[in-house]
């Protein structure tokens, strides 16, 4: 085997090397956003990108060539940005961190110098991600409103019915779901948390419906609520009247109702990290 052959393969594996490892952090990064929180996704991909600029930049390359190999998964995700803008940020940070770390290494800079660099950078970062995160999310997610509900009816899952009437007077949260909806299981632990801070408040009421679009019969759901033991108000659709008023096309959807009856705020889908309790306690010290 020449030293030319040697080399070739010697690269080849070092190519292989860095793909598998930029896959994997890409992959962990955006697990934790999707299963956890899109804050932590942000972090990972800062630091783990970073890190692998650090590593494995090379001052005689160039540098368009090694940030696509570095950098590149996460100009995809800026594809999805079109569908589901919350994932952005994540985008963002697994590119400015690349090319960073590139930059640092192929501009010669000390691993103490890049170390204090990217040191301060990612603490930024960080604090950046949880600090405004969530509001971030709630602007793409939440539209204000000014619906007039008409009467309705709905049922718990004893078959008491519930209508607009029984409602007037407090600040009503809504919130459509199906026991299929894997966004929506993620959302109860968030609802619990703030179901638990206002059960006993005699002007907050809180109502989780089971959409009639949702495919689910009674048994479905009575099974779900005995699976995961929420403590929660859930009740069920029979007609689709409820969710057209509030133009329901995907699950979960929230609505906040104030004390007139008119539906004020639409939140549509859910993310980690998005702070639903404290974008709930808002809205009802808004309408009190």
């Amino acid at each position: 085997m020449t030293e030319e052959n040697s080399i070739e393969i010697e690269e080849k594996k070092r190519t292989k090397r860095i793909n598998y490892l930029t896959m994997g952090i890409f992959v962990g990064a955006f697990a934790a956003g999707y299963f956890f929180s899109w804050v932590y996704a942000i972090i990972m991909a800062s630091a783990g990108s970073f890190a692998m600029g650090l590593v494995f930049g090379r001052a005689q390359e160039k540098f368009l060539k090694q940030f696509y190999n570095i950098g590149g998964t996460y100009l995809f995700v800026l594809l999805v940005v079109v569908i589901n803008p919350v994932v952005l940020p994540f985008a963002l940070a697994g590119i400015l961190f690349s090319a960073l770390g590139l930059f640092l290494k192929m501009r010669g800079t000390s691993l103490t110098q890049s170390a204090i660099i990217g040191v301060v950078l990612l603490g930024l970062t960080s604090w950046a991600s949880i600090e405004f995160y969530s509001g971030f999310a709630q602007q793409f997610m939440a539209e204000e409103t000014t619906v007039e509900l008409k009467d309705f009816r709905i049922e718990d899952l004893e078959g008491n019915p519930l209508t607009l009437s029984d409602l007037k007077g407090k600040v009503v949260i809504i919130d459509f779901w199906a026991t299929w909806c894997r966004p929506c299981l993620a959302e109860f632990e968030e609802l619990e948390e703030s179901y638990v801070q206002y059960k006993d408040d005699p002007e907050v009421q809180f109502v989780m419906v089971n959409a009639a679009g949702s495919g689910d019969d009674i048994s479905d759901i009575i099974k779900f609520q005995e699976d995961h033991k929420f403590d929660l108000p859930f009740y069920r659709e029979i007609t689709r009247n409820l969710s057209d008023q509030a133009g329901v096309s995907a699950f979960p959807t929230l609505v906040i109702v104030d004390r007139e009856g008119n539906i004020r705020v639409t939140h549509k889908g859910y993310t980690r990290g998005e702070d639903l309790v404290g974008f709930i306690d808002g809205w009802i010290e808004k309408l009190n």
